[in-house]
């Protein structure tokens, strides 16, 4: 795996491509029984420009994002949504964005000022919900969000012994 990836590395060096900024982040994967529906949660997200900041700095530096970041896929037909994602869409410290991407949004936070080059539509709405919320509302964001997944579980592993 690692020599797949030096050569995909390689060929986009050799490309004239050079890597402009870094993510991390603790991901959560939850899936249903079924595998119909597929949600990640992406908690504690750093973002910096590549090889210059480090990733692992204190919460609260430039280069953490406020927020959890929540994906929810389906496979085939989407039907109604289930119990424990209409718990989640309640949140009233949740923002949907369609279309986000961490990629994106680290480099709209580190280049597209400087440069002049146009935001994601989402960039002002999800900073300004992240400044009014402060870090503490992700936290308590994300917390409710595994809670709602985990009683969401409790309940059905509960119906399937009864």
């Amino acid at each position: 795996a690692m020599a797949a990836i030096a050569a995909v590395t390689a060929a986009f060096v050799h490309g004239g491509q050079r890597p402009m900024v870094q993510a991390s982040f603790a991901r959560s994967t939850f899936r249903d029984d079924a595998g119909a529906v597929a949600a990640v949660l992406d908690e504690d997200v750093r973002l910096s420009l590549a090889g210059e900041a480090p990733l692992d700095g204190p919460v609260g530096s430039s280069a953490y994002f406020p927020r959890g970041v929540l994906t929810v896929s389906w496979s085939g037909a989407r039907p109604e949504d289930p119990a424990w994602l209409r718990l989640i869409n309640d949140c009233t410290s949740l923002t949907q964005v369609p279309g986000f991407s961490k990629a994106s949004h680290a480099l709209a936070h580190f280049f597209a000022k400087q440069s002049g080059a146009p935001w994601p539509h989402w960039y002002q709405n999800v900073m300004q919900h992240a400044e009014e919320a402060g870090e503490d509302g992700e936290s308590e964001h994300s917390s409710a969000a595994l809670r709602a997944m985990e009683e969401a579980a409790e309940a059905r592993d509960a119906a399937a012994k009864a």
